[in-house]
């Protein structure tokens, strides 16, 4: 195994790992031992399937495993002995040739590593840095208790939507059919937010999409199509409110999540995702980054792809 550095420049890093077909098989070794641990194969009893089927089933996926383990495990490696403060993560490099992924060939995996720069601020006593005292108004607390409130809010059905509200409908023009959308009132531009703004159950109206929703990401998403699609769509389309108004609001003693999915009238799951809702009040909940390791493994999923491999991931 080879580990090869090429500083590029102070800030970037060009990370080469070369790997031998010795340097990975005891860990290719033990995931198939793994697979046939665990293999139910009709006319085999568990854990005596013959290793020659367990290989020709699972040995890409076990080759993956085993080398992006070692993959992973060398760059952490590096990161640590070097003592490296990099931004981000290591990302696969441009230069990142195709690989044949074949049990015993070589492997070489290339990583650009982009290092946070070094600041030296000279501070003094006689330095002064000021100290701001923020007052906080009612109103602005008010505000963002109603954020809160709406944002991990409880779904519940309504009578008539409001300002606030959110619509679920279908979207069909022609055989073109868009289902379980949840369309955000007070998020709808110009007159269409008139039909939306008091919708009941069944309520029908046609509605220029291009000017309810001038937002192309936006509009693209809410009707399922690419961005490139929405030139040549008649913008018009006729909307159905299959479901009553929701509101996001809950209690202060009623800190439920929003619920996924929800089953409609018509018998159909409509799950709320930013995938089907128009164009959302709140952003979406920050996700927590997965450790550094799990991050290796994308960047050799990464290279997988770029190779256009039949692989497993």
């Amino acid at each position: 195994m080879e580990v090869i550095k090429n500083q590029i420049d102070d800030l970037n890093i060009e990370l080469t790992i070369a790997l031998k077909a010795e340097d990975y098989a005891e860990q290719e070794r033990k995931r198939l031992a793994a697979y046939r641990r665990n293999a139910d194969f009709k006319g085999f009893r568990k854990g005596m399937v013959p290793p020659t089927l367990v290989k020709k089933i699972y040995g890409e996926q076990a080759l993956y495993e085993a080398i992006n383990g070692v993959v992973s495990e060398q760059l952490d490696k590096f990161i640590k002995d070097n003592d490296l403060h990099i931004l981000g993560e290591p990302i696969a490099s441009e230069s990142q040739k195709e690989q044949e992924w074949k049990d015993g060939n070589d492997f070489e995996f290339k990583f650009d590593l982009g290092l946070s720069p070094a600041i030296d601020i000279d501070v003094t006593k006689e330095d002064k840095i000021p100290h701001y005292k923020i007052e906080v108004t009612d109103k602005a607390k008010a505000a963002m208790k109603d954020s809160i409130l709406r944002q991990y809010g409880q779904l519940e059905e309504g009578e008539a939507a409001g300002e606030e509200d959110y619509v679920v409908v279908d979207f069909k023009q022609g055989e073109k059919t868009v289902e379980g959308v949840y369309v955000a009132v007070d998020k709808v531009e110009g007159d269409a937010r008139k039909n939306f703004l008091g919708a009941k159950v069944d309520a029908k109206f046609d509605i220029n999409v291009n000017e309810a929703f001038t937002n192309e990401t936006d509009r693209a998403s809410m009707l399922k199509m690419k961005k490139e699609e929405l030139a040549a769509l008649d913008p018009v389309w006729n909307v159905t409110a299959y479901a009553s108004s929701f509101s996001g609001i809950i209690s202060q003693d009623t800190r439920k999540p929003i619920p996924s999915p929800t089953m409609n009238p018509h018998g159909r799951s409509t799950p709320y995702t930013s995938r089907n809702i128009s164009i959302l009040n709140e952003p979406p909940r920050s996700r927590h980054s997965s450790g550094f390791r799990a991050n290796a493994s994308t960047i050799i999923s990464r290279s997988l792809r770029r190779a256009n491999t039949s692989m497993v991931l």
